[in-house]
């Protein structure tokens, strides 16, 4: 099972777009296949491949689409005390999802149509439209719980990481932890630490692109940091000062920084005062 996991971990981009691909092509198979039974039943002949088309273009739109939503949910991650608020940016994702999705969809369409010497007729566009954004809204969100369904996977696979002689020394500051992780020990330097990020009963260390998820707390962890290095930002965020990049502070008033690594962290009201004051004279 070690081993399962370690390849899946090495090889997870291209083993999980495969397994979206054939999932899908499976499903446009079913779905070609339950059309044609459809149009059977009530007498109407269709071509085979007028049903292949319409399923295989709708999923070949939906499957190159799922990169927008992945940018989409890095840009407006729906977390604690942000969801409110990114949640109606992703309804907008997912109107702009369905226009391309849509359009991309026809023009495929039309295009086979056009090589079986066939009109391809999409129908009265703001009806049509209407009745696939209903369908696209659904694709759009279960996608998109797909995704942190699958980074809460990662994670879990990653494995436990806990701090060694914790409790002997866990009020000491340090600027380096020994980190033991699937029975390996790993020496973190806090200075490549770039944030921490707490999730549940788990804190998440990110550090030189790698995730150490670790059973503690905020406060706990807050105790073996050096204060003027690292600071909270945000109830589920702590910062390293010295990998920021930048903090942006848009019209709406929802303040983000901007890490060396270009990953968005939320920084609420209540600390924003406290981290402009760390980079005064």
């Amino acid at each position: 099972m070690k081993n399962y996991s370690t390849f899946f971990l090495k090889h997870k981009i291209i083993l999980t777009l495969t397994f979206v691909f054939i999932y899908g092509c499976v499903n446009a198979w079913i779905e070609s296949v339950s059309t044609i039974e459809d149009f059977q039943r009530v007498g109407i002949e269709l071509a085979h491949w007028e049903a292949y088309s319409w399923a295989f273009s709708s999923f070949a739109l939906t499957f190159f689409l799922i990169y927008y939503i992945v940018k989409a949910q890095s840009i407006h991650p729906l977390s604690y005390g942000l969801f409110k608020k990114h949640f109606l940016y992703h309804i907008g994702h997912s109107i702009v999802f369905s226009l391309i999705h849509i359009v991309g969809m026809v023009w495929i369409r039309k295009l086979i149509y056009n090589i079986k010497d066939k009109t391809y007729e999409f129908g009265h566009w703001p009806t049509e439209m209407f009745y696939e954004y209903r369908k696209d809204i659904l694709s759009y969100f279960f996608i998109l719980s797909g995704i942190y369904i699958y980074q809460l996977i990662v994670k879990q696979l990653q494995g436990d990481a806990s701090i060694v002689s914790e409790q002997n020394n866990s009020s000491t500051q340090t600027d380096k932890l020994l980190i033991k992780k699937k029975g390996k020990e790993f020496i973190i330097n806090l200075n490549n630490v770039s944030s921490i990020e707490s999730g549940g009963n788990y804190i998440y260390i990110h550090s030189n692109n790698e995730v150490y998820p670790m059973r503690s707390t905020m406060n706990k962890i807050t105790e073996r940091l050096d204060k003027n290095q690292f600071i909270r930002v945000h109830r589920s965020y702590i910062v390293n000062l010295d990998l920021i990049k930048e903090i942006i502070s848009p019209e709406n008033q929802i303040y983000k920084i901007i890490m060396n690594n270009n990953s968005t962290i939320p920084l609420s009201r209540k600390y924003r005062t406290h981290l402009t004051e760390k980079f005064k004279p």
